[in-house]
């Protein structure tokens, strides 16, 4: 589904859809980072709420 204006303003979020992307890719690679080098890969994922 979209990323819209529409649902932005019912949800009161002013970022848009490659911003919130980012964040989310950003904090996964933060936390893998944190994680012994050997256990690494995490499945991550991404769930838009309209």
């Amino acid at each position: 589904m979209p990323w819209t204006d529409a649902a932005d303003r019912r949800k009161g979020t002013v970022q848009d859809e490659t911003g919130r992307l980012w964040d989310v890719l950003w904090m996964a690679r933060s936390a893998l980072a944190g994680m012994p080098r050997a256990h690494r890969r995490t499945p991550v994922s991404l769930h838009q709420d309209t």
